[in-house]
């Protein structure tokens, strides 16, 4: 019997972007189709136990010791960190997977913290045998900074999950008549400030704009006083964290969606939203371009009446045939599935096994 260890010790922090990864990863791979002889063992925070129970895998807890002191883990046959910040190594001699989700931090850190960081994604590349990323992008990016040393890799988009038309509730504020919708960690990375300038501009006046996420930093002090400057605080809002069911109405309920991000490793609220068939307005940095294509539209300055441009000839596309541009959006976006993420992983995890056998 092949044991892979599959770490999903972010489950810990659920409504982190990788606590979803690690929870849809999670449903997907116990489900997916795999050889009999393939045993999952999930890497899991204590109360998650049983969390898969509708399939045949096996839980090993979140332990301090065995994170400091690797040796006590348990040998496998592969072990795979599903992201690169994983506190958790396998012992000496076991198969090691990793996957890279980006390299942000060298952006957004001192140079300090970023060279630590660094560092450490470098000493887990030089451990692995074989390296994932989620985006080609990702991808281009660490061979910038860090040696894959010949590693073989490859490049296995996220899954997306469909925000749920049957899981919604309706949120304690929302806007009267048509309105957008962004979310993310309101963080200079997110670049929020340049829609509050855009929607100043004539061409957004029938629209109000809904953006949701942590805000428990100075940039959202910086944006509320943007609001204020420019009289929109009955069309602009910062909702802070929403939960599930609040995202999902603001997805579908939205009349469009906007990512003016100057960071993103892969993108999935794009996604999300053209699986809801709402047309998707997007900055071109970083993965935006690669994971939108052709389907998105883009601005190629963040002048605000440059934006505002882009976003009327972009509505004005859509709705010209919405039904036909909704369907291609969801059909498009249905390519991102868990389905073929986890399928991927199995296809892999096999092949790792047996080169190593061999």
């Amino acid at each position: 019997m092949k044991k892979v260890l599959v770490d999903l010790g972010k489950l810990k922090d659920l409504n982190s972007g990788l606590g979803q990864v690690s929870l849809n990863f999670g449903h997907e791979l116990s489900n997916a189709t795999r050889p009999t002889n393939l045993s999952l063992h999930f890497l899991v925070p204590g109360n998650f136990v049983g969390e898969f129970e509708e399939a045949n895998v096996h839980y090993v807890k979140l332990s301090p010791i065995k994170r400091w002191f690797p040796g006590l883990n348990q040998k496998y046959a592969l072990w795979h960190a599903i992201h690169q910040d994983s506190g958790y190594m396998p012992p000496a001699g076991i198969p090691y997977l990793l996957t890279i989700h980006d390299l942000n931090f060298m952006y957004e850190k001192s140079k300090e913290k970023a060279s630590k960081r660094l560092a450490s994604m470098q000493k887990k590349i030089n451990r692995a045998e074989h390296v994932t990323f989620i985006s080609h992008f990702a991808k281009e990016e660490a061979l910038k900074f860090v040696d894959l040393k010949g590693k073989p890799t490859s490049v296995i988009y996220n899954g997306v999950k469909t925000p749920d038309k049957k899981n919604m509730r309706q949120p304690s504020w929302i806007p009267s008549g048509d309105f957008l919708f962004s979310i993310g960690v309101v963080r200079p990375k997110k670049n929020f400030l340049v829609l509050v300038e855009m929607m100043s501009r004539p061409e957004l006046r029938d629209y109000s704009l809904v953006i949701a996420g942590n805000d428990d930093h100075a940039y959202a002090r910086e944006i509320m006083e943007a609001i204020a400057e420019h009289g929109l605080e009955d069309r602009v809002v910062l909702t802070g964290s929403i939960e599930e069911e609040e995202k999902n109405y603001f997805y579908h309920h939205c009349s469009g969606f906007l990512i003016p991000s100057l960071y993103e490793g892969f993108g999935l609220p794009v996604i999300e939203a053209m699986l809801c068939g709402k047309p998707v307005f997007s900055s071109r940095y970083t993965s935006l371009p690669e994971i939108g294509d052709d389907k998105s539209f883009y601005w190629d300055s963040f002048d605000p009446s440059h934006m505002a441009e882009v976003f009327a000839k972009g509505m004005e596309t859509f709705y010209k045939n919405p039904h036909a541009f909704e369907k291609e959006l969801k059909e498009y976006a249905a390519r991102f599935s868990w389905k073929e993420n986890a399928a991927a992983y199995i296809e892999l995890y096999e092949s790792m096994s047996h080169a190593r056998k061999a």
